[in-house]
């Protein structure tokens, strides 16, 4: 085993949790979720679960419809994030929206989301296992959110 902890980055309070109770070897206020009810469990994780199917449907949406609209006077598409140019930029001016791409480009970040899809999944699952373990270890539940 090379890594202790394998994070999600679509559940990062999950893995931020993970690491620190991992490398510190005590669960943070702020990640002990066993107080709630099963109940207000169940509509935390399914509510973090719909909103990550949304953002992968929203992902999946932008990537198809770029890669559908290919071509050399295609421009990449933006999602919209909470990104505020002002504050975020430091000053650094970005030019992703207007970098064209040429079709092997495409042709190589096409294979490329492909093979990163069925590793991303693998690490998905790889990081589920080790927070069932965490939890399990320190009888606890870790939270999908920072209470």
């Amino acid at each position: 085993k090379r890594y202790t902890v394998i994070g999600d980055t679509s559940s990062m309070v999950k893995s931020v949790c993970a690491i620190f109770i991992r490398y510190a070897g005590w669960v943070p206020k702020h990640c002990n979720c066993s107080y709630l009810s099963q109940s207000t469990a169940l509509i935390h994780a399914k509510n973090e679960t719909a909103a990550q199917d949304r953002r992968q449907r929203k992902d999946h949406r932008t990537l198809r419809g770029a890669s559908e609209h290919g071509g050399p006077n295609r421009q990449r598409r933006l999602g919209k994030m909470d990104y505020d140019s002002t504050k975020d930029a430091h000053g650094v001016m970005h030019h992703g929206a207007t970098f064209q791409t040429t079709k092997h480009q495409d042709a190589l970040i096409k294979k490329l989301r492909s093979v990163d899809e069925v590793l991303y999944k693998v690490t998905k699952e790889v990081f589920q296992e080790q927070l069932e373990e965490i939890e399990k270890e320190h009888n606890v539940k870790v939270c999908d959110k920072f209470r």
